[in-house]
């Protein structure tokens, strides 16, 4: 059986946040980006960093990927569920530009 990608809208993505506590999002974008504003209890690994990383991830954890628009974290989320197995990988569809929700800004790693 085949694992499938889901592309969460972000109405989508704030209910699956706030139904799940125990979800993982990574955000994909550079650090200059996640200063901008990033997702609370986010985890930034941006797009070129994720093999040297993977091992902070658990495969087994629901995992959501951000990126600005959706194409790093497409890009990711396909590695994370097709190359690294993971069972179960979604992205925010639009990314942070279609986010409408609160954001923290500044350098909070």
């Amino acid at each position: 059986m085949s694992k499938v990608l889901r592309a969460l809208t972000p109405e989508e993505f704030a209910n699956k946040r706030e139904a799940d506590s125990n979800l993982c999002v990574i955000d994909v974008r550079t650090a200059d980006e996640w200063e901008t504003g990033h997702l609370a209890g986010a985890i930034l690994l941006p797009m070129h960093t994720i093999v040297r990383r993977i091992g902070e991830l658990n495969p087994k954890q629901e995992t959501i990927v951000v990126c600005q628009r959706g194409i790093r974290s497409d890009f990711v989320a396909q590695f994370l569920l097709v190359i690294k197995n993971f069972e179960s990988v979604s992205m925010l569809c639009g990314g942070m530009n279609a986010w409408v929700g609160e954001v923290i800004t500044g350098d909070t790693l």
